[in-house]
């Protein structure tokens, strides 16, 4: 009761002190709201509306739709396409990411886990040339892929072809990569 009495004393003799703790308060309730709305059916409205219809570089443009799941964690989407100026390159169903969202804070994308049910090419993109960002570089960490169904269609890579794809894959900001690929 002494220890509750005394800091109480000083809060009323140093209103910096109390001014401090209220904002340090706000801020932890407001984290802990955006937290809990973005696991909402709200928050993934919103995550999905942020990926939808975004550029991606000279790749063309995402379309994204059926996202379940907690999005700072691991989500599922049901179908995500990329398509170029002509048309969709590039449809997959059933995605599922694990991830650590944290590690965006040292320009690292850390996946745990990126599977697909089936992922089909349906041909190559168009691409425009871009500058390379230099000093822009990120780091990427794939640690599990796995895709049931990869289907390449005729012209993408020679005859049409279906594949099932396994493997991991990182590079670091330097340039360095490692990568290991199974397919069957």
């Amino acid at each position: 009761m002494t220890m509750v009495r005394s800091t109480l004393d000083m809060i009323r003799h140093h209103p910096f002190i109390s001014g401090a703790l209220a904002v340090v308060f706000l801020l932890l309730t407001a984290t802990l709201g955006l937290r809990l709305w973005i696991n909402s059916d709200g928050g993934r409205a919103y995550v999905l509306s942020q990926i939808d219809g975004r550029e991606i570089g000279s790749l063309g443009r995402i379309s994204a739709s059926g996202l379940t799941g907690d999005p700072l964690t691991q989500m599922h989407l049901e179908q995500l396409s990329i398509a170029g100026a002509d048309g969709i390159w590039l449809d997959a169903r059933d995605v599922n990411l694990k991830w650590t969202p944290r590690a965006l804070l040292s320009r690292t994308v850390d996946l745990n886990l990126a599977s697909a049910e089936e992922i089909s090419v349906l041909r190559r993109p168009t691409t425009s040339s871009s500058k390379n960002g230099g000093g822009n570089r990120w780091a990427i960490e794939l640690d599990d892929l796995n895709i049931a169904k990869l289907s390449l269609s005729e012209g993408v890579a020679g005859p049409a072809a279906a594949f099932s794809v396994s493997g991991a894959f990182h590079t670091d900001r330097d340039g360095g990569m490692s990568a290991r690929l199974d397919v069957a």
